[in-house]
């Protein structure tokens, strides 16, 4: 079952000093690294800045028509919805990638993964990231520890080797909020 798509509101201040409404529309970046093999596992890409303090007055959509990496700009930062369908198919085909096709899915997602670790899917980003599970459950798997996180759960990750593991037969969408970190 498709998750439904996201809503945002982005607000603005006009040059008569009042507040409105921007936009309000449907996320219309979603990244889907893998259509042809998983087409349900998505990056909606929310908002994202690339300084820090962020320019308050700019009304450019910082995410139209363009590719977000997973990993916020330096002194930026991110805001991102992503499902995870059941990763079962998903596991087996990494398995088989060869040099080539890795580095294709790596560069599709935006991150190096550590193969050799309890995951395959292992990964570092030198950010804070505060995720929290909107829909399912999913695993966050670590070097030494794992633990299954439901709906209303908080992770915050800092900087760690990570993977998120959907074991369950639905989707599991997240939302995050990544800080550039050092």
């Amino acid at each position: 079952m498709e998750s439904p798509m996201i809503r945002r509101v982005v607000t603005t201040i006009k040059d008569n000093g009042k507040s409105s409404i921007l936009q309000d529309m449907s996320i219309q970046n979603v990244q889907a690294p893998l259509p042809d093999i998983m087409p349900d596992f998505k990056f909606y890409n929310i908002w994202s800045t690339d300084v820090m303090p962020v320019n308050l007055k700019s009304d450019t959509d910082p995410t139209y028509n363009r590719y977000i990496p997973t990993q916020p700009l330096a002194n930026g930062s991110m805001f991102r919805v992503v499902d995870y369908p059941p990763e079962n198919q998903l596991m087996t085909l990494i398995k088989k990638m060869n040099t080539d096709e890795l580095a294709a899915f790596e560069k599709s997602v935006g991150v190096k993964l550590i193969l050799d670790g309890p995951h395959p899917f292992m990964h570092v980003t030198d950010s804070i990231d505060y995720g929290i599970v909107l829909e399912g459950e999913i695993f966050l798997v670590l070097d030494e520890d794992e633990t299954l996180v439901k709906k209303g759960d908080i992770v915050i990750q800092k900087g760690t080797n990570h993977a998120w593991s959907n074991r369950s037969s639905s989707i599991c969408r997240m939302a995050y909020v990544l800080l550039d970190g050092l």
